[in-house]
């Protein structure tokens, strides 16, 4: 399995290889009813079936059962969706795996709003490279390099494949059919995609792609390109979640000011898109594009219902969803601190302060955390015994630095050897202690697997002056260096960074993780477009339930329970503190300013914001905060919710791309549905909002919600 592969893939493997050799050892045989208790079949395959099971003896936690499309999704959902199933492709893919199963029936809903989804199945996942035979027979994910295999051939395999089968699902769900029914030449719509494709006109689509809009399209050419290798990578496509989708969203002048922006932009994916977006363009409008004018857009329209999904001759769509089968365990051992150190003694003083450092890292704190915290004491002990000294110029050529911070600098640097530009982090020893930097560098390690984490080498070392490690370099700088003060970020941009930020936080929380400082200066762009940004330093980062100190030194970004504390009070840390910090980041790239100086009561604009709150009234926000929609105003209110335990997750605020969060982008009419809709769905997270915002209505209008009628949103 591992010829042909990567040393990342046969790092994998090789885990792979260790976990089912100790499975097969130690492998039991017993009766599903001596453990469980069965309640319901959840799904049947090929192979087996899945059980929805009580665990005799302990709690039991009953998730919905929904399947994901019965009528179909609606675009809103189809996009919580997109950046999880994104993330956790962009996962699997750096460890070296490939799905090869990717469809509807392997994503798995832990609500039915499609908040939390889970991807699972993975029966045919195999290795990078792995050669894969022809198949007899084929579905509608099922690329056409495989459709196209003739019998006794084989296929190395390629993340690729997964991407294909992301593209036909996405459509499949957006549209409650399938594109074609096999990717062969033998079928006459999967042929007229083809040469739709190969004629790299994006304006002249096929009929069943008529119904998406022009980015839409160049979205599917992104995963559904014929060719493997021009296949984009599963992140690229969040670029694409801040504009509509479905073309029935979009009036004239919003589809000819999208043909604008392609003709004026000139490097779009499929040059000949460019050139033939702009044959669509008035004289005038060409004239306007010649001199460098902008295209401007118009706002975003509200989704519709899908229509059902059809069944198809050669694929049926399960019934049934379960429970969650992707939990990656970075640490599966069992021990505790005192077993490791048992015989640490004062003569290993480092072990020793590390053992202690463990234990109160390690208090208070929930089982989960506990293993990511026995995983990173493993890393940094392994790493405080094998800790070489060595100067930087021994082995990087030093070409310029990055950046500098209250604790040390990064270098941008070129490894001797390779020739690769890396980015070397170096610490002070008079201002951080042995121990801080180990844990930082043993966050840092094992983070690492999130695309959107910054990776971090395993090379560690320390010179006369610091202590040392490498990581990936970011090419296009900070998030902070994009904003431009008291003006921001346009809301494309900002909409492409939050579901990235956003996944990189539940990613850090699932394990147990708080990241305490949590800010533009430590989102690093891998492009100036945002279509890549990473999460960085992690330097404050502790495990849930850790006791902090109060601090002296406040910033906008930290939570009014830090900024509450008194001298010598101490805090468990909680991952709600991020979610603050995020809100706040979120405020500060759209406006280029901060809501306020610090959260406490002295601030008043905090002091206001506090208050607009405690009033629980949407519509009768304060001056800074009357420049957002109603519902990017609820959605600070997620964020920033007074009471820490009331914050929603970091994934939660996904439900809230599709809507517009300039006030200015909105006309009285959509102003108004959206105070209509509000009061008409009844389930405002904050309750008061709906009757604040009823208040508003006009007196027909309430007559229409009195009885029930559903009113349209403009």
């Amino acid at each position: 399995m591992a010829s042909n592969i990567q040393e990342v893939t046969k790092n994998t493997a090789r885990h792979v290889l260790q976990l089912i050799t100790q499975t097969s050892e130690n492998l039991k045989m017993m009766e599903v009813s001596e453990h469980f208790e069965t309640i319901q079949e959840l799904g049947t395959g090929s192979y087996g079936k899945v059980l929805l099971a009580r665990h005799r003896g302990s709690v039991f936690l009953r998730f919905k059962d929904s399947p994901l499309i019965t009528i179909g999704l609606n675009e809103d959902k189809v996009k919580r969706c997109i950046p999880q199933i994104a993330s956790a492709l962009e996962y699997m893919h750096s460890k070296g795996i490939v799905h090869r199963d990717i469809k509807l029936d392997n994503i798995l809903l832990m609500d039915i709003e499609c908040n939390t989804i889970k991807v699972a199945d993975f029966g045919l996942a195999k290795l990078q490279g792995t050669k894969a035979p022809s198949l007899s027979w084929f579905i509608p994910y099922t690329a056409p390099e495989l459709c196209s295999l003739k019998q006794g051939d084989q296929l190395l395999l390629h993340p690729s494949i997964d991407i294909w089968s992301f593209g036909v699902m996405i459509y499949a769900a957006l549209t409650g059919s399938f594109p074609w029914n096999e990717a062969k030449g033998r079928d006459p719509i999967y042929r007229s995609f083809a040469c739709w494709q190969v004629r790299k006109d994006v304006t002249l689509a096929p009929e069943k792609w008529k119904k998406f809009s022009l980015e839409a399209r160049k979205m599917f050419w992104d995963l559904l390109a014929l060719n493997a290798s021009e296949r984009c990578s599963a992140m690229d496509i969040l670029k694409y979640l801040h504009v509509p989708w479905k073309a029935e969203m979009l009036s004239e002048n919003h589809t000819r000011s999208t043909v604008k922006q392609m003709a004026n932009r000139g490097n779009d994916v499929h040059s000949g898109a460019t050139a033939s977006a702009a044959s669509c363009l008035l004289p005038d409008e060409k004239t306007s594009l010649a001199i460098g004018a902008e295209g401007t857009t118009a706002a975003l329209g509200m989704s519709q219902i899908c229509h059902g999904l059809c069944s198809s001759k050669v694929w049926r769509t399960s019934k049934k969803t379960g429970c969650d089968y992707f939990i990656p365990q970075l640490f599966q051992e069992e021990f505790t601190p005192c077993e490791v150190y048992k015989d640490s003694t004062s003569e290993d003083p480092v072990r020793y302060h590390l053992h202690l450092h463990f234990i109160r890292m390690t208090s208070n704190i929930k089982e989960l955390t506990k293993s990511t915290g026995r995983h990173v004491l493993q890393l940094i002990t392994q790493t405080s015994e094998n800790l070489k000294l060595m100067e930087v110029s021994e082995h990087f050529d030093h070409i310029q630095e990055l950046g500098t911070g209250s604790y040390g600098k990064v270098l941008l640097a070129k490894h001797c050897g390779s020739g690769k530009h890396l980015a070397v982090k170096l610490l002070g020893k008079k201002k951080v202690q042995m121990d801080n930097f180990l844990v930082e560098y043993g966050m840092s390690i094992s983070l690492s697997g999130h695309p959107n984490i910054i990776r971090t080498h395993e090379v560690a070392f320390h010179t006369s002056r610091d202590y040392a490690f490498v990581q990936e370099v970011a090419t296009a700088g900070t998030l902070y260096s994009l904003i431009k003060p008291n003006v921001g970020l346009n809301e494309d941009t900002v909409k492409r960074c939050v579901p990235q930020i956003a996944s990189a936080l539940e990613y850090m929380h699932s394990k147990g993780m708080v990241h305490r400082d949590i800010k533009p200066d430590n989102i690093l762009l891998m492009d100036f477009e945002c279509n890549i940004i990473k999460v960085a330093d992690f330097g404050l980062t502790r495990l849930q339930g850790t006791e902090v100190p109060s601090i002296s030194r406040f910033t906008p970004y930290r939570a009014p329970e830090l900024c509450s504390r008194k001298q010598g009070d101490q805090l468990l840390l909680h991952p709600s503190i991020d979610i603050w910090a995020f809100g706040v980041t979120i405020y500060f790239a759209m406006t280029g300013s901060f809501p306020w100086k610090g959260a406490e009561r002295r601030d008043p604009m905090y002091r206001d914001f506090a208050w607009w709150q405690v009033r629980k009234d949407v519509t009768l926000a304060s001056e800074k905060w009357k420049k957002f929609s109603l519902e990017a105003r609820q959605m600070f209110w997620d964020l920033l919710a007074l009471n820490a335990s009331e914050r929603c997750s970091a994934m939660d605020i996904l439900k809230y791309l599709c809507v517009p969060w300039k006030a200015e982008m909105l006309s009285e009419n959509h102003t108004r549905g959206t105070i209509i809709q509000m009061v008409y769905r009844g389930n405002d997270v904050h309750s008061g909002a709906t009757a604040s915002a009823a208040s508003c209505l006009l007196p027909g209008e309430k007559t229409l919600l009195a009885i029930g009628a559903e009113v349209e949103i403009a």
